[in-house]
């Protein structure tokens, strides 16, 4: 910030030599003492002014006119004067995207980290704030500007996005909206920045680049399916080789992917096999070049049924055949079917109870339906167009709360049963009904039995995305379970509600295990807009002295002259005003 706000102002002080002009060069009257003035008879006409110089014989006026122009002068400049104890709090945000890693040694992070501490030294602040912008913003705290080498250790660049406006309000959140904010990215920000706060480097690079974005397992009858989809960020069309397992075992499977275009492929393989690795040759990036893949679960629900009513036989056999989730099992069933209202229930299983109402106080109705969208058996549930046969009048309640109901008539309730088993009723007459031929009944049966298999010990889906959340179920009465980071060591955690919730923020597989029961979770790098490098750039966007931030840090000092040359220009207008002798 320059001392001067205003420099041209100085032009100003031409005055000041003009009025000591006016003064020196001015004609000097002298006495003529005479006896009369009829003696005076032409006087000779004083000239009011001349060019030679006399002795200056300068009155008191003449200094305080002279100091009144050049406090006007200071003033017309607005002099700054930096004030330290205002200086704005200042943050660094760096993202942590894995692209910001892409090149190598010539990467965004390696070119940015000389230009660091040269740009955190213009805002004045000793210690700035540290964020690290990933799928959540990390704040780092706070760091000397002397050493920054923790704050390189943790610059990895791995994270599949970086939220770089989240990471923004959370400084603002946390240090003020008067905040200064550098950011260091290796793309353009999407608009233009705070003016007067946020300040966006980037160092980036266009690059071609290949890399997975998609990949899965999952369990059929003939084995686990195996899909992966590849994409060519890149201008020019490509063959990606893609190495499938490791070892002896391994094959090579070739895709021709178009420039800009994502190819696709999938094989089976036994439902045994172990964990499978695909991997693409080295490139740009190296977290998009490979993923693992988890043996697909295979959850069998322990099924039985105990129905009377053949229509409701039919339909509780089609969806469950659709669903190829269940297994028979009569002695210690997970979930038990009925339309007896008087079965016992077996120990710990979950009971559905299939209830006809009676044919004179039943109603056909064509909705509207409301369901609650929170609750896992509505979970893609469409019942538009279904026609629901159930009971005229409201049924006796109970505890229980409506999962889908019509007006005041509900029509599936869950209610508590033992030992947290969950117990649901689910009124039908399937005479007047077409939700048995319809997409809603298999889908709300496959609800029921995911919903079953969720809350089993262990992991339902063990191939994830890095950056979702991975939900691990415990066996019953565990209290405390470890936890082990991909390439770290395990860590004691304590479930909540029975299950362990972990945000996949590293590639790799993550355990979790109590005693002798373990479960695994794979997180693969999957990112799209991340392989894509073709967007990346250079640049300086925003600056930090603007508007009124520049009165925060410097604020003007013309007021020190303002006020001295107004005092003097009342004393000098009180004198000129004063009464005066005239001498004969």
């Amino acid at each position: 910030m320059p001392w001067l706000a205003f420099p041209f102002a100085l032009a100003a002080s031409v005055a000041l030599p003009a009025l000591a002009a006016i003064y020196l060069f001015r004609s000097r009257h002298r006495k003529h003492p005479v006896s009369g003035l009829f003696l005076w008879v032409e006087p000779e006409k004083a000239r009011k002014g001349g060019r030679r110089l006399s002795r200056p014989e300068l009155p008191w006026l003449f200094l305080v006119e002279l100091l009144i122009l050049a406090l006007l002068v200071f003033a017309a400049v607005d002099p700054r004067w930096p004030v330290r104890a205002t200086v704005r709090p200042a943050a660094l945000i760096l993202d942590d995207s894995a692209s910001m890693g892409a090149g190598g040694s010539q990467s965004a992070r390696d070119r940015a980290w000389p230009s660091l501490r040269r740009e955190l030294q213009k805002t004045g602040a000793d210690r700035p704030l540290v964020v690290l912008a990933g799928v959540n913003p990390t704040v780092l705290g706070r760091v000397d500007l002397a050493d920054l080498s923790a704050v390189r250790r943790a610059w990895t660049a791995t994270q599949p996005e970086a939220d770089l406006e989240a990471a923004q309000n959370l400084v603002l959140r946390q240090l003020g909206p008067e905040a200064r904010i550098l950011v260091v990215a290796d793309r353009a920000p999407s608009e233009a920045p705070a003016p007067g706060q946020v300040r966006w480097l980037a160092f980036g690079e266009p690059r071609p680049n290949l890399g997975f974005v998609a990949a899965a397992r999952t369990a059929r009858d003939d084995g686990d399916l195996v899909f992966f989809e590849v994409a060519n960020m890149s201008d020019q069309d490509r063959e990606a080789a893609v190495t499938v397992g490791e070892g002896d075992g391994r094959q090579v499977r070739r895709l021709a992917i178009p420039a800009g275009e994502v190819a696709r492929d999938s094989f089976t393989v036994p439902w045994d096999a172990p964990p499978l690795r695909l991997a693409l040759e080295d490139d740009a990036m190296a977290h998009d070049n490979q993923v693992t893949l988890l043996p697909a679960p295979r959850p069998r629900i322990r099924l039985a049924t105990r129905l009377s009513d053949p229509e409701f036989s039919r339909m509780v056999d089609s969806a469950v055949e659709a669903a190829a989730m269940t297994v028979p099992y009569a002695f210690r069933p997970e979930v038990f079917i009925t339309d007896d209202r008087d079965a016992a229930a077996p120990p710990g299983a979950w009971v559905v109870r299939l209830i006809r109402p009676d044919r004179e106080s039943a109603a056909a109705y064509r909705g509207p339906f409301v369901t609650d969208r929170r609750h896992p058996l509505t979970d893609g549930l469409n019942l538009e167009g279904v026609i629901w046969g159930g009971p005229a009048e409201p049924p006796a309640l109970g505890a229980g709360w409506f999962v889908v109901s019509t007006g005041p008539v509900p029509l599936v309730i869950e209610r508590p049963g033992p030992g947290g088993a969950v117990r649901l009723d689910l009124h039908l007459d399937p005479d007047l009904s077409t939700l048995g031929r319809s997409p809603a009944w298999p889908a709300l049966v496959w609800n029921l039995l995911r919903w079953r298999a969720e809350v089993r010990p262990g992991v339902l889906e063990p191939n994830l995305r890095m950056g979702m959340e991975a939900r691990v179920r415990v066996p019953e009465g565990v209290e405390t379970v470890e936890v082990a980071r991909p390439g770290e060591a395990s860590a004691p955690v304590t479930p909540a509600r029975g299950e362990v919730r972990m945000p996949l923020d590293a590639s790799g597989i993550w355990t979790v295990s109590a005693d002798e029961w373990s479960a695994q979770v794979q997180a693969n790098f999957l990112s799209p807009a991340q392989t894509d490098l073709r967007d990346r750039t250079s640049g300086a966007w925003g600056s930090w002295v603007e508007g009124e931030f520049r009165e925060v840090e410097f604020p003007s000092t013309a007021w020190w002259f303002l006020l001295p040359a107004l005092g003097l220009l009342g004393i000098h207008l009180a004198a000129v005003r004063a009464p005066r002798v005239r001498e004969w």
